[in-house]
């Protein structure tokens, strides 16, 4: 069984996950990850920190009674793992992947000893490059690629974040949405090039944005939306993302050709669960299925309820799951990415904070991952799935024991 590291060492993670605002485990500027209401959603949701805390609580106590997390099942699939070359493998730093495309090439990023991201383009035979935006001075970060190998995200300079596409010869083209006075900050890239995400204006209020591949912008912001909409993630199956309204409630949308439909999965939109979950929190395939997760309250829960995953397609019609059970109460589960056929992909933390990685079949079959070398019984190691394309690979990234971080790659 993996030993759990100190507590000391426990406790740094979590006051370094605090200060960054992150809701991964890498290190980074705050600005290169910040979520566009971020912080003032926890700020206005206090509850959020208060069952984090108690989760936390409750897998010490169930360690200190000697009790410890096992896989529940072995995956019957294969493990690539990887290290890009100039990665720190320090506290909280690594290589981290974020998205996988139909022929097998990865993007991502890396920190090094600095504690500075870069970014990387990794193909299936394992040829790494890395790169670096131009006018980068406070690090590059790829938020994902499609499959013509066109990588896109944001990368900062001096003072300010600015989005990026990189295509596959190498060549990288920078952009500012217009009027983006505080940033701008790619979710999502897709087939046909076009980038989703969200900049702020000079008042740091969150605005929607779809950047065509011929440069071209579309600024927009959900009805209701009084605290900063957000485009996550874009398909040929159309656009996800949320928005969250006056009294700080996050709603979810999905649309096609410009018309968005608001939703609510049946318990609270997921934004953030610091430092459980692993990933952006909403995705879309090619037929229009929104992958996601939410906060389900319970009565007499310890921790008020639990987040569980979601798919809804684009019917309006929900299914909800579990990646797992447990006897003792209390499973969490984040779905992060969904392939063509229906696949998810994603997370889950045990009563005993540990994290495993699983693949959600369309049949509701749950394939555990369990990447070599990661850590256990804390709720920043092990396991964290990212993407999943339409063979079935997985990529994403473990944490060990160490709080180092590792690319992965899983092929069943």
């Amino acid at each position: 069984m993996r030993n759990a590291h100190t507590t000391s060492r426990f406790e740094r993670a979590v006051v370094a996950a605090a200060v960054l605002g992150l809701t991964m485990v890498t290190a980074a500027r705050p600005q290169q990850v910040a979520r566009p209401f971020g912080s003032s959603y926890i700020q206005h949701h206090p509850e959020i920190e208060a069952i984090a805390a108690a989760k936390t609580a409750a897998g010490r106590q169930a360690l200190a009674l000697g009790v410890h997390s096992t896989p529940p099942q072995t995956t019957t699939g294969t493990y690539v793992t990887f290290d890009v070359s100039g990665a720190s493998t320090g506290f909280l730093q690594g290589t981290t992947p974020v998205g996988i495309n139909n022929a097998g090439v990865i993007t991502g990023y890396y920190a090094d000893s600095n504690s500075l991201l870069h970014g990387f383009v990794r193909t299936s035979d394992g040829a790494i490059t890395t790169f670096d935006a131009p006018g980068d001075a406070n690090g590059t970060h790829p938020v994902g690629i499609n499959d013509a190998g066109t990588v896109a995200g944001h990368y900062c300079d001096a003072s300010l974040c600015h989005g990026f596409v990189r295509t596959a010869d190498g060549t990288i083209n920078t952009f500012d949405v217009p009027g983006a006075a505080g940033g701008t900050y790619p979710n999502g890239i897709g087939p046909q090039g076009a980038v989703t995400g969200y900049y702020w204006d000079a008042q740091y209020y969150a605005f929607a944005f779809v950047r065509a591949a011929d440069g071209h912008f579309t600024k927009f912001q959900m009805a209701g939306a009084a605290n900063g909409t957000d485009a996550i993630n874009i398909s040929r199956g159309g656009m996800a993302g949320m928005y969250v309204d006056a009294t700080y409630t996050a709603h979810g949308f999905f649309g096609t050709d410009g018309v968005m439909t608001s939703f609510d999965p049946p318990g609270s939109l997921g934004v953030s669960a610091l430092p459980y979950s692993f990933g952006t929190g909403l995705a879309v395939n090619a037929a229009g299925t929104v992958a996601g997760y939410y906060f389900e309250s319970i009565s007499g829960n310890p921790f008020g309820g639990n987040y569980r995953g979601f798919l809804r397609t684009p019917d309006g019609n929900f299914t909800t799951f579990d990646a797992g059970s447990e006897a003792t109460c209390c499973l969490w589960t984040f779905t992060y990415d969904v392939n063509s056929s229906g696949v998810a992909i994603g997370s889950y933390n045990d009563d005993t904070n540990s994290n495993y990685g699983f693949i959600r079949a369309t049949d509701g079959t749950i394939t555990v991952l369990d990447a070599p070398g990661a850590g256990l019984d804390n709720p920043f190691m092990g396991t964290a799935p990212q993407s999943i394309n339409d063979h079935g690979e997985v990529a994403g990234y473990y944490m060990d024991t160490n709080f180092a971080v590792h690319g992965f790659i899983y092929r069943p």
